[in-house]
């Protein structure tokens, strides 16, 4: 066989091989810097603890944490079908199929699947009510294309907290990147959570601004491929967490005095004694001893004596209970000596 014969005969093999290798180099391309923006995510940074604030923003890996419950809950649970079921954009309560009736989605909320990736434009449904199949429990919601973004979008602005269950069909090592937006698309935060197994890994949020859209795109950095997320028992609204209005330690629902006297020193009449200002002992909470001493400066005596009686009296009590100590109990009956309360004016 002449030379020439003999290397065009090894070109025409390798064609093949050229060509497979140019039609997927974009995919093998991007695998490859996915895996290296995993290995400049600090580990730390993927895996959230629970109560994680960052910026206007604090976010939950435990239901037990999430700062309140008993809000709107859609859970897809009035969906009839016993299998995967495909569903057009949007998911919401106009939603009308023979298994998934319209007013079957809760108002205020609505699911989409962008349809850019790179299989686009598709001719199958864009979301998948899913069941019965995979562990998967009940009746989920979850993208029928992969490389795609799963959206939440909320109508109201009154939606501060929102918590979910991250679900995907196939790997239990897929990363959800979560992007968080506020009222005219501004981005309040984002963050990475890994797991989204058939059982669910939680999520929850809770924002200072309302909360209008959340944007959930998945991928197995360790398999290299595609994840498509799955959500369930989406749980949105807004929670009145018990205040403390005071800062005295006693929230408001079990507060004797809801505005106490704060002063770091007991003061009577303008004479401060150099005695902390101590929460007073008993139930319910949230008294404080100036709050007991302004209520005895402000009362109606015959004379100045009966008013430093009165001071006598409660702080021997406090003295008995081992509130104050002897030394602090006669710097406050000398304050109560030195003014003028209860003195013919």
């Amino acid at each position: 066989m002449k030379k020439r014969d003999y290397w065009n005969s090894i070109i025409r093999a390798m064609i093949p091989f050229i060509l497979v290798t140019f039609l997927f180099s974009p995919f093998f391309l991007s695998c490859q810097k996915e895996e290296i923006k995993l290995k400049t995510i600090e580990p730390e940074n993927l895996t959230l603890k629970s109560a994680t604030t960052v910026g206007t923003l604090t976010y939950f890996t435990t239901a037990e944490e999430f700062p309140c419950s008993g809000l709107p809950t859609e859970d897809f649970e009035k969906a009839t079908n016993a299998y995967p079921e495909g569903i057009w954009n949007p998911l919401d309560a106009a939603t009308n199929t023979g298994f998934l009736p319209a007013g079957s989605i809760l108002p205020g909320i609505s699911f989409t699947l962008t349809r850019v990736g790179p299989l686009a434009p598709y001719t199958s449904p864009d979301l998948n009510i899913w069941a019965g199949l995979n562990g998967i429990t009940g009746h989920i919601v979850i993208a029928n294309h992969q490389a795609e973004t799963l959206i939440i979008e909320f109508t109201d602005d009154n939606v501060t907290h929102v918590s979910m269950k991250l679900l995907s069909l196939f790997s239990n090592q897929a990363t959800f990147d979560i992007n968080i937006y506020g009222n005219s698309e501004v981005l309040l935060g984002n963050t990475s959570i890994l797991g989204g197994t058939p059982v669910g890994t939680y999520f929850g949020v809770q924002s200072e601004n309302p909360i209008k859209k959340i944007t959930i795109w998945g991928f197995d950095y360790v398999n290299c491929g595609n994840e498509p997320p799955g959500v369930d028992d989406v749980m949105f609204g807004t929670c009145v967490i018990n205040p403390d209005t005071d800062g005295d330690g006693c929230l408001d629902s079990q507060d004797a005095v809801l505005h106490s006297n704060m002063e770091p020193f007991v003061n009577i009449d303008g004479c401060d004694n150099g005695v902390p200002n101590r929460m007073t002992l008993g139930e319910p909470c949230g008294t404080m001893m100036s709050d007991v001493i302004d209520g005895l400066e402000n009362g109606t005596y015959k004379n100045h004596g009966e008013f430093v009686n009165g001071i006598t009296k409660v702080v021997n009590e406090w003295s008995a209970k081992g509130l104050i100590t002897p030394e602090e109990k006669g710097a406050i009956v000398a304050c109560a000596a030195k003014s003028s309360i209860g003195s013919p004016k």
